[in-house]
């Protein structure tokens, strides 16, 4: 089947019955100017403490399953406060970029296809939202933070920044199915609900595109809207830069996980569930990982990464527990190596005490596993070839299935 139409078929059955209403089943745009630095370079970085934690157990996509389940608090996962590798916890996490010494800071207004500023309306129920920008930096820059400032806290679950080969300033596109899947779209930056800023350390930057690329930015918006009105919103992503020669290190993201989750029967009622796969270093370099984002939704509870050798030998690298609305991500100190001919081998638990069954999806209603993965070299684990829903070419994951 042609990619295109198996992308189609695959958000057909992901959102059918599910999209047009966000009713659970009972279970409890401005292209901103830059602006330029004048602080020091100070500030908390990527610092944090060591990863330690059980094995994963399993090698691939599957699962175990477990003691039946018992109804959890609603806050049962949440992410522990005093944990210092949890970059949430850090000072100033929440608040608006300024520009540091030798930065230049941009801002995408989420915009109405006006360029003064109208916010973007949002109808009633859950929807997708693209928007699309003119790439504002200059060539040869890096990213070295981004953040996301809400402006209707209440019906935002997520922004995701794609450089795409598609669109056109001030274009939106509302629901798209499967659409930066066929734009060769690559993740450059990222929030969900509860997120905070992303601080790369002071020796990397993220890799960009620049203007003479040919590309456009697209950010994607995730709005659910349950007021019974139409609402307005005026988020912002914010992205620092500063010229990639400041950088030793050029990395990026590559999304791991998997789509695999239980099928078409999905995630069985009652039971916990541990569903992963394995993403190898096949290039000739060790690959360096600095941070880790794990992404799921209300039946998640635990995110998991180990390191494979050859031999099958598994080392635990990333063991910590998930609330779905925390979505934040930790630093890797000491950072993690993989050396060529290993795997990173990453996993999500998850426990469903919905009273049905649910697989994969875009839905809130569905579940997702992702783990976003900062590490460089930039590229060194994107596998581009496999097919991942999520719509990006730097993935290295098990698709839908």
């Amino acid at each position: 089947m042609h990619r295109a139409s198996y992308a189609l078929c695959c958000a057909v059955v992901a959102l059918a019955g599910c999209w047009s209403s966000f009713e659970r089943p009972n279970d409890d745009a401005n292209e901103g100017d830059g602006v330029g630095g004048n602080a020091g370079m100070g500030g908390a970085g990527m610092g944090g403490a060591g990863m330690g934690g059980a094995g994963i157990g399993g090698a691939g996509t599957g699962g175990s399953a477990g003691a039946a389940g018992e109804p959890i608090a609603e806050d049962a996962g949440r992410t522990p406060t005093d944990d210092p590798s949890n970059r949430c916890n850090a000072e100033g996490a929440f608040e608006p970029l300024d520009a540091r010494d030798g930065e230049t800071c941009y801002e995408l207004l989420a915009h109405n296809g006006a360029w003064e500023g109208d916010p973007l309306e949002l109808i009633q129920d859950e929807h997708f939202n693209q928007l699309y920008y003119d790439i504002p930096w200059p060539d040869e820059s890096v990213a070295t933070r981004f953040g996301v400032q809400q402006d209707d806290r209440t019906s935002l679950h997520h922004g995701l920044v794609f450089e795409s080969n598609s669109g056109a300033r001030g274009l939106i596109e509302h629901d798209p199915l499967g659409l930066p899947f066929e734009t060769d779209a690559t993740l450059i930056a990222g929030w969900a609900v509860g997120g905070c800023n992303v601080e790369l350390p002071s020796d990397m930057g993220l890799e960009l595109a620049g203007p003479s690329s040919g590309k456009k930015l697209m950010v994607q918006w995730h709005h659910f809207n349950l007021t019974g009105e139409n609402q307005y919103d005026a988020s912002r992503v914010q992205i620092c830069v500063v010229p990639r020669s400041a950088r030793a290190h050029i990395g990026s993201i590559t999304i791991l996980g998997t789509e695999g989750l239980g099928g078409s029967q999905g995630l069985p009622m009652g039971v916990e569930r541990t569903y992963g796969s394995s993403c190898l270093n096949a290039t000739a370099e060790p690959v360096t990982i600095v941070a880790i984002w794990p992404h799921m939704h209300e039946r998640g509870i635990s995110a998991h990464a180990e390191l494979v050798d050859g031999d099958g030998t598994a080392t635990s690298v990333f063991d910590k527990p998930f609330w779905h609305e925390e979505n934040v991500h930790y630093a890797m100190t000491p950072q993690v190596v993989v050396a060529p001919g290993q795997a990173l081998r990453t996993a999500c638990t998850y426990l469903n005490n919905s009273g049905y069954s649910t697989g994969y999806g875009i839905s809130l209603i569905q579940e997702q596993c992702y783990q976003f993965v900062f590490s460089y070299p930039a590229g060194a684990l994107d596998k581009p070839f496999t097919y991942g829903f999520i719509g990006a070419t730097n993935i290295c994951l098990d698709g839908w299935k």
